[in-house]
């Protein structure tokens, strides 16, 4: 789904992305099952990363790979 926010990616203080027409993408948690090859295979790694989406930065979940 097409998005207007603008995000911006960072890694330890430097930026890897900055979009103002980014991609959305939502988990559910569900493979369709016409998709069984690709189940578990999309991951948002975002323990490690700094995201801001309209100049405000997210909070970083909380996981065991944090």
């Amino acid at each position: 789904m097409e998005s207007s926010r603008h995000v911006e990616v960072s890694i330890d203080g430097v930026k890897v992305a900055d979009s103002r027409r980014p991609m959305m993408l939502f988990e559910t948690g569900l493979p369709t099952p016409e998709m069984p090859k690709i189940a578990a295979r999309l991951c948002f790694y975002d323990e490690k990363v700094d995201v801001k989406v309209d100049g405000i930065l997210q909070e970083r979940p909380r996981t065991k790979w944090s």
